[in-house]
């Protein structure tokens, strides 16, 4: 089974640098892990994706140099839920890796 999971996550990791192009490909991948393929089911819930997508926005800010401009009230918003967020993303990829691990692909 390790070899299924291990071939998944290739095919994976080559079908993200489709997706890079364009400033919204962070986006693109995140929104693509929420759709089932093929051969696999989604791998995150649109519920987490959707909690994910502010760190997004976060990121874009801070790497474009507006760090400067960094208010708590916003940033507030994204750290009180973070270690909830993780969890449940750690959750949802484990429960991913599980089910490839059981066969439970879509093919």
């Amino acid at each position: 089974m390790a070899n299924k999971v291990a071939a998944q996550v290739k095919f994976e990791k080559e079908s993200i640098w489709m997706f890079r192009q364009g400033s919204q490909w962070h986006r693109d991948v995140l929104t693509r892990m929420t759709e089932s393929t093929s051969t696999r089911e989604p791998v995150l819930t649109t519920e987490i994706a959707h909690r994910l997508t502010g760190y997004l926005g976060f990121r874009h800010f801070y790497r474009h140099s507006y760090s400067f401009y960094l208010e708590w009230d916003e940033l507030e918003k994204l750290v009180t839920p973070l270690a909830e967020v993780w969890r449940q993303t750690k959750d949802e990829l484990q429960r991913f890796a599980d089910s490839l691990s059981a066969g439970e692909s879509l093919e």
